[in-house]
């Protein structure tokens, strides 16, 4: 990875995602760090998504529209990861919202060269019952040996060189659910 300012590739990929989509959007697209394109998958949505897409896409080049027309996110993931130019590739969710300083905060463990792969964590937007418990358990799920997290994945906040990536054989297109696991 070319250590300093690589271009980064964001996969985001969405199924009837027009109530969350735009927030999403306007978050990825307010980074400290500029050399981005952003991968926009619509999985077969049926409300207004792609509506949110077109507008997007006509306001900044970096946006990237793909359609795939196999329903499951493991096949909207794996269209994202194989159309990505970027030395390093950025996932998230289109419900989630990420920081300003994301990329930066992201890709600076793969840039130093120590890692091939680093997660980060969420914070649930609200504070309610379910969020609260949502969030334990996902923090039970974790297991840490020292400074690293092993056997969890979460592409809604997940970085990764793109060349281990492809090695690995990107994200299963079988995979309909569950594929953060089998990634």
């Amino acid at each position: 990875v070319k250590r300093n300012n690589p271009t980064v590739s964001i996969i985001i990929p969405v199924y009837n995602g027009e109530k969350y989509l735009e927030r999403c959007l306007v978050s990825v697209l307010d980074q400290t760090y500029k050399d981005y394109e952003v991968i926009v998958v619509n999985n077969n949505s049926t409300d207004n998504t792609s509506d949110v897409i077109s507008r997007f896409q006509k306001q900044d080049k970096r946006i990237i529209s793909m359609f795939e027309t196999v329903k499951s996110r493991g096949a909207a993931r794996n269209t994202g990861e194989r159309r990505a130019k970027g030395k390093i590739i950025l996932m998230t969710d289109s419900d989630c919202i990420v920081p300003k300083n994301w990329i930066k905060g992201m890709t600076k463990p793969l840039m130093d060269g120590k890692y091939d792969a680093v997660q980060g964590f969420e914070i649930n937007a609200e504070n309610d019952f379910w969020s609260r418990n949502y969030q334990a358990e996902a923090e039970r799920k974790i297991r840490r040996r020292g400074n690293f997290i092993v056997g969890y994945i979460d592409t809604k906040n997940f970085a990764i060189n793109r060349d281990f990536l492809k090695r690995a054989g990107f994200t299963n297109r079988n995979y309909p659910i569950i594929i953060d696991n089998e990634l």
